[in-house]
């Protein structure tokens, strides 16, 4: 069970479970996952940095070459300020070769609310353990 912040709203811990299951389901025509992000958001993942729909897709389709499902599982969700939080957890991995791996990872997410009460990330970092 995810630990959240008391001060963090449920529409936004929705939007959190929705977009790590949205990471979890490989990349698609069109791609769910990008619904989650403003069109220039900037995504760091480790020491790669991408700007953008387009790079964001890039980078995805990279992440699944190895990869046959994945699974994130969060633990915490601390909010710095309001729709600005530190999350961390770690996602389960079953590769194409058979194994399996699993990391432990740290993120740092903004996010702006739209008039229509729905989330874009403005903002996504990944910090990696391997």
């Amino acid at each position: 069970m995810t630990n959240y912040s008391s001060t963090i709203e449920p529409n936004f811990k929705k939007f959190i479970t929705s977009f790590y299951k949205a990471s979890d389901t490989p990349p698609s025509t069109p791609d769910a996952y990008l619904e989650y992000f403003t069109t220039e958001s900037p995504l760091i993942m480790g020491l790669t940095k991408v700007k953008g729909h387009e790079e964001i897709t890039q980078l995805r389709k990279s992440m699944w070459e190895k990869v046959s499902t994945r699974n994130h599982v969060v633990e915490n969700v601390a909010e710095i300020s309001t729709n600005d939080v530190l999350i961390n957890g770690y996602v389960d991995y079953l590769l194409k070769d058979g194994n399996k791996a699993t990391t432990e990872w740290a993120a740092h997410m903004k996010v702006v609310q739209l008039d229509n009460g729905n989330y874009k990330m403005e903002f996504y970092q990944v910090y990696l353990t391997k």
